[in-house]
C-alpha cells in the first residue's frame, strides 16, 4: 500500500495533544507527585500562619506548578510544534509511506526512512490521524492523517494493518472502539 500527504502544522498540534491526553502512566505520575505536594501546600495556607512571606510563596508555587505543568503539555508543546512544523520546509515536504507486512518506507524530498514494524511500540488512533509511537523513544512518534488515504478501504486495510503489525493498538477519542 502506498499514500502520500503534506504534513501540516495543525496534524502535529492535534496528534501531540492526543499522545500526551492518551498517556495513562503520565497522569499517574501527576496525581502520585503532584496531588500530595498540592495537599501540603493547602494545608499550609490553612494554617494562616502569613508571617513568613517566602512560605506562602513556596506554598503557591507548588500548588500552581503541577496544574500549569499540565497546560504546558497540552496546549503549549503541542502549540511550539506545530510553529516549528510552519518553520520548517523539511517537515512540511510531501511524504510518500510505502507499507508492507515487512517493513514501512517514508520518503521525502530530503530523506528515505526504513522501519521494521516492531520498531513501533504502539499506534494510536484518534479522528483525524494515526500516530506511530516508536519503541526506542517512546516520546517520538509519527503522525498520519487519515486525508492521505483515497478511500475508505485504504483507510481501513491501513488501521487493520496496524492493528495486525502493533499489538498495542487503541483509539483514543473516537465513538466507536476499534479495539
Amino acid at each position: 500500500m502506498t499514500f502520500k500527504f503534506t504534513p501540516e502544522p495543525e496534524d502535529f498540534h492535534k496528534a501531540i495533544r492526543a499522545f500526551y491526553l492518551s498517556n495513562s502512566w503520565l497522569w499517574v505520575i501527576f496525581a502520585v507527585v503532584g496531588l500530595p505536594q498540592m495537599w501540603c501546600g493547602l494545608s499550609y495556607l490553612v494554617r494562616l500562619d502569613f508571617t513568613q512571606i517566602f512560605n506562602i510563596i513556596l506554598a503557591l508555587f507548588v500548588i500552581l506548578m503541577i496544574p500549569a505543568l499540565a497546560v504546558y503539555l497540552i496546549w503549549a508543546v503541542p502549540a511550539r510544534i506545530a510553529g516549528q512544523v510552519r518553520q520548517s520546509e523539511r517537515m512540511r515536504s510531501l511524504h510518500t509511506w510505502e507499507v508492507s507486512d515487512q517493513q514501512i518506507i517514508i520518503k521525502t524530498d530530503y530523506s528515505e526512512l526504513k522501519f521494521k514494524w516492531d520498531d513501533f511500540h504502539r499506534a494510536l488512533e484518534i479522528r483525524d490521524h494515526f500516530l506511530l509511537i516508536y519503541a526506542a523513544n517512546r516520546g517520538l512518534i509519527e503522525v498520519v492523517p487519515k486525508r492521505a488515504f483515497d478511500s475508505p478501504e485504504n483507510l481501513t486495510a491501513f488501521r487493520n494493518q496496524l492493528m495486525d503489525k502493533i499489538p498495542r493498538f487503541k483509539t483514543f477519542g473516537l465513538s466507536g472502539n476499534h479495539r
